[in-house]
């Protein structure tokens, strides 16, 4: 005689959701330390920097957060998007104006490397915009997140080193709780992580390859005397 199993007070088995912000953490790690490693990075934040190669790189920036934010602002109701579309993050106006504060001129012969590396970021940026403006999730991820930790401890070394009475707006906001908008950001990543027909794998392959697109812009700018 088969022996019958008591189930009535066997729990129900939990349907754990994936954290989107845990998984973009943990698949882009290696990219991000490479990112992080690049000798351009080292420079700015040992001070041996020079004028010229920061000034390029703000050139850069401006270039790749104008083309982001336009996309973020176009695409603003996406299903996606419309959860990390934060204005008060937003860094080209005052990329401008350091660019203006430390560039008068506003004149810039961006190197040929640069301009390609450039170029390579912001067309993924357009064209995803275009064809899939969800994975535009992935490259706010990198750049705002980043803006908020490490990018803080970038400014710090600048105006140490070598800003005197220039412009450091990138590194400000208005806000003054910075914990507590990662902490929102995190959140609203891991609600994108929710929703239906959500491709955490993809949106996590993409922000890898904007660090690796992010990398070559360091790599570019090492070249930079």
């Amino acid at each position: 005689m088969q022996t019958q199993i008591e189930t009535t007070n066997v729990p129900p088995r939990l349907h754990i959701v994936p954290s989107l912000s845990t998984e973009l953490r943990h698949s882009t790690a290696k990219a991000h330390q490479s990112a992080e490693g690049a000798s351009f990075i080292k420079s700015l934040l040992l001070g041996r920097c020079t004028e010229n190669a920061y000034i390029q790189y703000l050139w850069a920036l401006r270039k790749i957060y104008g083309t982001l934010e336009r996309a973020l602002t176009e695409n603003k109701n996406d299903m996606y998007v419309s959860r990390v579309y934060l204005p008060e993050l937003f860094r080209s106006d005052a990329l401008n104006s350091d660019f203006q504060s430390w560039n008068p001129s506003a004149e810039v012969e961006a190197t040929q490397l640069l301009n390609d590396a450039v170029q390579a970021y912001t067309g993924t940026i357009q064209n995803i915009s275009e064809t899939k403006p969800g994975l535009l999730v992935a490259h706010a991820y990198v750049r705002y997140l980043g803006d908020l930790a490490g990018g803080q401890t970038v400014g710090k070394q600048v105006a140490r080193h070598f800003a005197g009475d220039k412009s450091l707006e990138f590194y400000q906001y208005d806000f003054e709780d910075i914990d507590a908008m990662k902490t929102l950001y995190r959140a609203r990543l891991d609600e994108i992580g929710t929703l239906p027909g959500v491709n955490i794998s993809e949106i996590c392959t993409e922000a890898q390859s904007a660090f690796r697109l992010n990398e070559n812009v360091f790599s570019a700018l090492s070249e930079i005397s």
